[in-house]
């Protein structure tokens, strides 16, 4: 038995989606209909106030938290589980997931689990917007 899938993935999306992953297969594009990937927003430049801010607390701005998970044999130094992180971040960044990597604009925690054997070795990401 089969079953068809009933969205249809508009050609801006898919278009989009080919020009981040020119080899992608038709099965790649089929698990993607309908997830509107967005590109990624400009940040408007700030502008300066004529007046010093007032002293307190800024405005709080709710932002994405983002989980890496890192399952590896030989668990790596904090600095280094951060650092190879990057490239993923980087591609949620390129790809408008994320607006940007910086502290201010998402949560991030990495952690790492020792595994036993090679073919155990994963990496899993879990966003959650507010």
């Amino acid at each position: 038995m089969s079953v068809v899938i009933e969205q249809k993935m508009n050609n801006a999306d898919k278009q989009r989606i080919r020009n981040l992953f020119p080899n992608a297969s038709s099965d790649f594009l089929d698990a993607n209909i309908g997830f509107g990937i967005r590109p990624k927003e400009s940040k408007p430049n700030p502008r300066s106030a004529l007046v010093d801010q007032a002293p307190g607390k800024e405005k709080v701005h709710e932002v994405p938290s983002v989980s890496i998970v890192m399952y590896r044999v030989r668990l790596l130094d904090t600095d280094n589980a951060y650092a190879a992180t990057k490239p993923l971040l980087d591609c949620l960044c390129e790809v408008g997931l994320i607006t940007d990597d910086s502290p201010s604009d998402i949560n991030l925690e990495v952690r790492q689990e020792k595994v036993a054997h090679m073919n155990e070795q994963r990496t899993t990401l879990k966003i959650t917007y507010p």
